[in-house]
């Protein structure tokens, strides 16, 4: 624009992505959302509340991870593991040309898109916003995340091996490393997503 001012598209795209965004981290589905938008309501909200900033301590969530690390959970977390210390962090990273091999830059959602491209079930690199909404996963409670998992937060994101830890690509030189939840976020919860 001649003024300096956002043009029209622009506040466009940025109400369509924050509506994207919004849906994906209340597990509600975007055209139910835009409809009740459309008709002037506030569009329903999953009950889970992931981005309430508790403690992840949790009662019994240990006990709740019924997801053993076999099957396609376990192919994730095996290919994951093979990424360990494997990748320098650059922010964007990961999400041009495929390229997963050792030493290729990678950010947070670059790395899980590697590993989900390597098993065969990612086409495209996909941004951390958009793995919230991506069809090829499902949303669980936070106390039902599983190895496997993809563990997302507004900004950030990494691949569960536990209930309690994860693996990541963050500022630290030694990434994709495996960390407990509790350093990321200040303990918040995250959304958790189930590959299909």
């Amino acid at each position: 624009m001649a003024d300096g001012g956002i043009s029209g598209i622009g506040v466009g795209l940025m109400a369509a992505g924050g509506l994207v965004a919004w849906a994906g981290i209340n597990n509600a589905g975007i055209l139910e959302s835009l409809r009740e938008l459309a008709k002037g309501n506030v569009p329903p909200k999953h009950p889970n509340e992931p981005f309430q900033n508790v403690g992840i301590a949790e009662a019994g969530a240990t006990a709740a991870v019924a997801a053993a690390t076999t099957g396609r959970a376990g192919a994730i977390v095996s290919q994951a593991q093979k990424h360990l210390h494997q990748h320098p962090y650059k922010y964007g990273g990961g999400h041009g040309q495929w390229n997963c091999s050792a030493g290729t830059a990678q950010d947070c959602s670059g790395f899980a898109s590697c590993v989900l491209h390597e098993l065969g079930l990612l086409n495209t690199p996909l941004n951390t916003t958009a793995f919230l909404a991506w069809n090829g996963a499902t949303t669980v409670q936070w106390a039902q995340r599983g190895p496997g998992d993809l563990i997302i937060w507004s900004s950030h994101m990494g691949i569960a091996v536990s209930a309690s830890e994860m693996i990541h690509t963050g500022g630290a030189p030694h990434c994709p490393c495996q960390v407990p939840y509790t350093q990321l976020r200040s303990g918040r919860k995250g959304v958790a997503r189930r590959v299909k």
